[in-house]
C-alpha cells in the first residue's frame, strides 16, 4: 500500500469512528431527552428550540467531512514537501480550524438545547446563538475567500495544474455548504430578533 493510500485509509477510519461516536452520543442524548421532556421556553424561541438541533447535527457531520479532507490534504502536502502557494496552505489551515470550531460548538449547542436543565443557559437564547452564528459565518466566509483566492475554483470551476484536485474541490464545496447554512441561520435568527423587538415595543402600548 502506498503512503497516499495509507493516509487515506487512516483519515477515513478516524472520520468514520468519530462519526459513529457522534451518532451513538446523539442517540443516547435523544433517549435522555425523551425520558426527561422539557417545557419549551418562549423567551428562547419555541421554533428555535425544536428545529435548531437538526441544523446543528447537519453542521456537525459536514464539519467532520471538512476536517477529514483538510487533514488529508495537509498530510499529503507535508509528505510532498510543498504547497501550491502560501494562500492555499492558509486556506486549508483555516478550513481545518473552522471545521473544528463548528464541530465543538455545534455539539455544545445540541447538548444545551436538548438537555432539560442546561437549556436554560443564556447562550441558548436567540441573541446568544446569533452572536455565535455570526462569528462562525465570518470564519467560513474567510475560508471560501482564501481557498478561492489561492485556487480559483469558484470562478473557473476546475483546478488545472493543482494536485489532489477532487479533494481540493471537496474541501471548497463543504466550506460553501457551511457558509450557506450559516447564512440561512443568520436570516432566520435575524427575523426572530426583529419579531421579538416588535413584540417588545408593542407591549407597553397594549398596557
Amino acid at each position: 500500500m502506498s503512503t497516499s493510500q495509507a493516509d487515506t485509509a487512516a483519515v477515513a477510519s478516524i472520520a468514520v469512528t468519530v462519526s459513529l461516536i457522534y451518532i451513538i452520543g446523539l442517540y443516547f442524548l435523544y433517549r435522555y431527552s425523551q425520558r426527561h421532556p422539557k417545557a419549551l421556553n418562549s423567551a428562547q424561541g419555541v421554533r428555535v428550540q425544536k428545529y435548531t438541533p437538526f441544523v446543528y447535527v447537519f453542521l456537525i457531520f459536514c464539519s467532520i467531512v471538512e476536517i477529514a479532507v483538510a487533514v488529508w490534504l495537509m498530510v499529503q502536502y507535508r509528505n510532498a514537501g510543498w504547497y501550491p502557494s502560501l494562500g492555499a496552505r492558509n486556506g486549508i489551515c483555516l478550513c481545518l480550524f473552522s471545521g473544528c470550531w463548528t464541530l465543538v460548538f455545534s455539539t455544545i449547542y445540541v447538548v444545551l438545547i436538548v438537555h432539560p436543565t442546561l437549556s436554560k443557559n443564556p447562550a441558548v437564547s436567540i441573541g446568544g446563538q446569533s452572536l455565535w452564528v455570526l462569528a462562525t459565518w465570518s470564519f467560513w466566509v474567510a475560508c471560501v475567500a482564501t481557498v478561492n483566492g489561492a485556487l480559483p475554483l469558484a470562478t473557473s470551476g476546475v483546478c488545472w495544474g493543482i494536485a489532489f484536485c477532487s479533494q481540493t474541490q471537496a474541501l471548497f464545496a463543504f466550506a460553501i455548504i457551511e457558509m450557506v447554512t450559516f447564512t440561512l441561520c443568520m436570516l432566520v435568527l435575524g427575523y426572530l430578533l426583529y419579531t421579538r423587538a416588535r413584540q417588545t415595543m408593542k407591549t407597553p402600548l397594549a398596557r
